[in-house]
């Protein structure tokens, strides 16, 4: 066994998902420096098999390190650390005379954006002007109550704003107390696992979907459940065939 692995202690009764236990493990040891930035860190399979857990576990927590820059994948080469050793601030290098200074976040992969990469939309069509108007209206009538920590469910006011958008656009009634705003769907999804998911429940997914989707209920111990989508979308008298008892459905919306 590797010495990256035997500092891993998973305790499959613990409320923590098996996942969330490895995604803390990791973290804890780059932030404290005991992997060291650009060190390899063992593959999925590698690590799956040396922890006993299925790939999907190990896939799970190697993708929301990867998504909040604490790895990097490098294809072929791997993948390897990509965040800072510690929180401490490094000691400041001295500037040669007439140096370029460049902008570097350690906290994210220094890897260029790619077409047709998964999760990330078309950059290049991002409206930056009428973004950067928007951003410096809002700017200017700020309270110092916007500036603390917002709702742990997101503001009042955003809430609202998406009731009646999905009551116009979708003829979806909902109340705003029923609406909660997440920072991406990473933490979706775990929020709904961590509330509502019991180990043995059946997901309706959508096939072909979102392949990280499944990875996160099969690593909870949900029974994912692949449905064929038609122009309407997902196929409901298959799910019903399938599995008459399942307790989610993850649609995408059209």
């Amino acid at each position: 066994m590797s010495r990256f692995s035997l500092a891993f202690q998973l305790d499959p009764r613990h409320k923590e998902p098996l996942y969330r236990q490895i995604y803390q493990r990791v973290k804890q040891a780059i932030m404290t420096g005991q992997l060291k930035r650009d060190s390899r860190v063992p593959s999925v399979r590698a690590l799956a098999s040396e922890l006993g857990v299925a790939r999907a576990t190990v896939e799970n927590a190697y993708g929301l390190l990867t998504a909040e820059g604490f790895l990097q994948s490098r294809g072929q080469a791997g993948t390897v650390v990509s965040a800072p050793q510690s929180l401490s601030a490094p000691a400041p290098s001295p500037v040669r005379k007439n140096a370029v200074p460049k902008p570097i976040n350690p906290m994210l992969p220094s890897v260029s954006s790619l077409p047709f990469q998964l999760g990330l939309p078309a950059l290049d069509a991002f409206p930056r002007a009428i973004w950067s108007r928007i951003v410096s209206r809002q700017i200017r009538h700020t309270s110092m109550n916007d500036l603390g920590h917002p709702p742990l469910a997101g503001t009042d006011g955003l809430r609202h704003s998406v009731a009646r958008y999905l009551q116009l656009s979708r003829g979806f009634t909902c109340r705003p107390e029923q609406i909660f705003i997440c920072a991406g769907y990473a933490p979706l999804l775990d929020l709904v696992i961590g509330s509502l998911l019991q180990p043995g429940d059946g997901v309706w997914l959508e096939d072909p979907g979102y392949p990280v989707t499944q990875a996160f209920f099969r690593a909870a111990g949900a029974v994912p459940v692949a449905v064929n989508v038609d122009e309407e979308g997902m196929n409901v008298p298959q799910a019903v065939a399938q599995h008459p008892h399942a307790r989610f459905a993850v649609v995408t919306p059209a």
